[in-house]
């Protein structure tokens, strides 16, 4: 079956899923083509969330399969703003992609026009303990989102260093923290992380 005979029966069978993977780069050149255009578009007879859920496999498939050539594209056509694109970033666990896979990442979290764009780029960026993704983080502490905020103080505990440390602080100190359940508790905890892996650093 063509690539985009293919691709129009998303979400109606994993099968195509399969068959695309076994079509390898050129199934994911052509499905960014695809998105870029704007007419990578859900079957009629397959609902909108099927449809969204097999894209984001597909690509996670098709991205684990071909790395170089996903993020070559993505950075190329400027597609890194889609949230199931960041998703399939995850997939990518060859440490010689982390450097570009945070740029991308930030670059997303900076672009995203959605509190739900951001969370996705904070949650990539959670996974690699890289100065510039700890910096995307930090800002992203003063996010006008709190699920994004939140998300940012989970993936500090995480990867953070001491540059996150006064942030931290600054954001329990802010009058509202207290209104929202679990803030105080994950920005202490991100504290005593830091801490605790700024103890036992080498000198």
């Amino acid at each position: 079956m063509p690539i985009d005979a293919l691709i129009d029966a998303l979400g109606r069978d994993d099968a195509i899923i399969d068959s695309l993977a076994q079509a390898g780069e050129l199934a994911l050149l052509r499905l960014l083509e695809r998105l870029e255009l704007g007419t990578l578009l859900a079957p009629e007879d397959v609902h909108p969330d099927d449809f969204m859920d097999a894209l984001t496999r597909a690509f996670g498939r098709l991205t684990t399969l071909n790395p170089q050539a996903f993020l070559d594209e993505v950075e190329a056509r400027g597609l890194q703003r889609f949230i199931f694109l960041l998703w399939a970033m995850k997939s990518i666990d060859d440490p010689q992609h982390t450097e570009r896979i945070v740029v991308l990442a930030s670059a997303a979290y900076r672009k995203g026009k959605t509190g739900g764009e951001r969370w996705a780029a904070v949650h990539l960026l959670e996974g690699h303990a890289e100065p510039r993704s700890v910096r995307t983080l930090v800002r992203a502490l003063g996010d006008r989102d709190h699920a994004v905020q939140f998300a940012a103080i989970e993936a500090l505990a995480r990867v953070g260093d001491e540059q996150a440390i006064a942030p931290l602080q600054a954001l329990l100190g802010r009058r509202w923290i207290d209104e929202h359940a679990g803030f105080p508790r994950a920005i202490n905890e991100a504290l005593s992380a830091i801490e605790d892996r700024r103890a036992v650093a080498p000198e």
